[in-house]
């Protein structure tokens, strides 16, 4: 694997030289870098932060790896642009979803605060949301979720077996 040779890498795709499992560390190498700077980027570094950044970053690796083992294992072929294509797809279905529910969601419990007994506690809102921890869950499952999802689509298109029309 190339880290700052990129003669070199672009010498060795143009001359047909990169395997499938040799391109499959650079996509888990960027999955993982593009998550690495989110979490660099946040001004705590505190035990569960860094425990979090490890356990998504641990699960991601493991997701890909799974991704792209369950594809080949069952014939599927071209697995980068299968890959690339899959999780545009699940992610902006996942993306559609969130805004669903946030928009039909937090009306409904907004409702529900300010015609509660805790309306006085509303201003704890921010700090309760920007709990570490919240932020870390959400981030492992919707991480989680994602490539399960990925792996399902993956499969079933090595097996030449579509999803639902409908869905």
């Amino acid at each position: 694997m190339y880290w700052i040779k990129l003669h070199a890498l672009e010498t060795q795709i143009i001359e047909n030289r990169l395997s499938n499992r040799a391109a499959l560390s650079y996509v888990i190498a960027n999955a993982l870098l593009y998550h690495l700077l989110l979490y660099i980027g946040s001004d705590d570094y505190e035990g569960i932060y860094l425990l979090g950044c490890l356990s998504v970053l641990l699960l991601i690796y493991a997701a890909i790896q799974l991704n792209y083992n369950t594809y080949t294992r069952h014939g599927g072929k071209d697995f980068f642009k299968v890959y690339w294509a899959i999780g545009w797809v699940v992610g902006f279905r996942l993306l559609l979803l969130s805004l669903v529910l946030i928009f039909t969601l937090f009306p409904f419990l907004f409702y529900l605060l300010l015609n509660s007994s805790y309306a006085e506690s509303i201003t704890q809102l921010d700090t309760t949301l920007e709990n570490q921890g919240f932020n870390l869950v959400m981030d492992v499952l919707f991480t989680a979720i994602t490539y399960i999802l990925m792996n399902r689509s993956l499969k079933r298109v090595a097996l030449e077996k579509p999803l639902n029309k409908h869905l």
